[in-house]
C-alpha cells in the first residue's frame, strides 16, 4: 500500500485496517447543497458547497474536499466520498472552487491561499482536513505553506493526490509538521511522481500509491482511496 519510500516512518502512521463491514454510507441523501457567502478582500463571493453532517457517534474532524481542472464537488458525490465521511462520524465539506461548477464568482491568482482560509471561516470549520487533487494544489499549497510553520493551526491534516505547484514550496515544506499522506496513481508518472519528489520533504509525510489508477486516482479506484482516507480520518481524530 505504502509508496516507494518505504522506509520513511510518519509519526501519524500506524498500521491501516480494512473499513468495517458493518460501516455503511449515510446514502447521498444526506447530502445538502448549500451556496456560503465568503468574505475576500471587501468581496462578497457565492460559493457553492455540498455538505455532510456526521451520523451516529460524531468525531471533532471537519473534512475539505477540493477538485481537479476538470471536475467539481459532484465527483466526491458521485463517488459516494462524502456519504461515507459522513457515516464514519466526520463532517464532509466539498466546494466548487471560484469559477467552477455552480460557482461564477472568480478570484485572482494571488488570493487562493486567502480564499481558502475566509472559506474555512465562513463553513466555521475547524482546522479541516484538506483533501487537494491536481489542480487544487494551487490553493491548499499557499493556504498551508504560504507560513509553513503554522500550518497545524489552520489544517490537522493534509492529503494531496497528485497537486500542481508543489515545486513553488519546497523551502517551506521541511518547516512544517503537518501530518501529510501523500496519495498518487501508479500509472501518474506526470503529475504524480513529480509532486511526491517535491512533497516528500515534509517531515510529517508518507506516500501511498492507489493501484490501477491514473492521474485523478481516487475516482480510477474509489474503494481503495477510500480505505486510504478511513484510516487516515481516524487517526487525526486521535492524533496528538
Amino acid at each position: 500500500m505504502a509508496g516507494k519510500d518505504e522506509s520513511k516512518e510518519a509519526s501519524w502512521y500506524t498500521q491501516f485496517v480494512d473499513i468495517p463491514a458493518d460501516v455503511k454510507s449515510a446514502g447521498n441523501d444526506q447530502v445538502k447543497e448549500v451556496v456560503v457567502e465568503v468574505s475576500l478582500n471587501g468581496k462578497s463571493l457565492k460559493i457553492f458547497t455540498r455538505q455532510a453532517d456526521p451520523q451516529g457517534s460524531a468525531t471533532n474532524v471537519d473534512v475539505l474536499f477540493l477538485h481537479g481542472q476538470s471536475f467539481t464537488s459532484e465527483n466526491w458525490l458521485d463517488i459516494g466520498t462524502l456519504s461515507l465521511v459522513s457515516s464514519w462520524g466526520h463532517r464532509g465539506v466539498a466546494v466548487d472552487l471560484p469559477g467552477y461548477g455552480s460557482t461564477k464568482d472568480v478570484i485572482d491568482d494571488g488570493s487562493h491561499g486567502a480564499f481558502l482560509g475566509a472559506l474555512v471561516k465562513a463553513l466555521k470549520m475547524t482546522r479541516p482536513v484538506v483533501v487537494s487533487p491536481s489542480m487544487s494544489g494551487g490553493f491548499s499549497l499557499p493556504f498551508l505553506f504560504d507560513q509553513p510553520e503554522t500550518a497545524e493551526d489552520r489544517s490537522r491534516g493534509y492529503l494531496p493526490v497528485a497537486p500542481v505547484a508543489t515545486s513553488k514550496y519546497t523551502e517551506a515544506y521541511s518547516k512544517s509538521k503537518i501530518p501529510t499522506m501523500i496519495v498518487y496513481g501508479e500509472n501518474d508518472t506526470n503529475l504524480g511522481t513529480r509532486s511526491l519528489k517535491d512533497l516528500i520533504k515534509l517531515p510529517n509525510s508518507k506516500p501511498f500509491v492507489i493501484p490501477e489508477a491514473g492521474h485523478a486516482a481516487y475516482m480510477n479506484n474509489p474503494p481503495f482511496f477510500h480505505r486510504l482516507l478511513y484510516n487516515f480520518l481516524n487517526i487525526i481524530a486521535a492524533y496528538k
